[in-house]
């Protein structure tokens, strides 16, 4: 999963020349925010009952990178390092 989300920054910031991209994921679902970390995205915080799922709302962590950070740390994280 990781390479397909480089891929996705790689495409957003090079391609379609985006100063941000944003991610969420729910706050109990750990290994989507290790994928986000892993590939070098930027925690921005918590959406407080952000999204409604069954009825119930929910809390969403937020993960933005701007296309700076891509440039300095996310280009240099290779597959092989994470």
């Amino acid at each position: 999963m990781p390479e397909a989300v480089r891929a996705v920054l790689d495409f957003g910031f090079e391609a379609l020349e985006l100063n941000g991209i944003q991610a969420r994921c729910q706050v109990e679902n750990i290994a989507s925010e290790r994928v986000l970390q892993k590939v070098g995205m930027r925690f921005e915080g918590v959406l407080r009952q952000h999204h409604r799922m069954k009825g119930a709302c929910r809390d969403m962590k937020l993960y933005a990178p701007l296309h700076w950070d891509w440039q300095r740390d996310g280009r240099a994280i290779s597959p092989a390092a994470s």
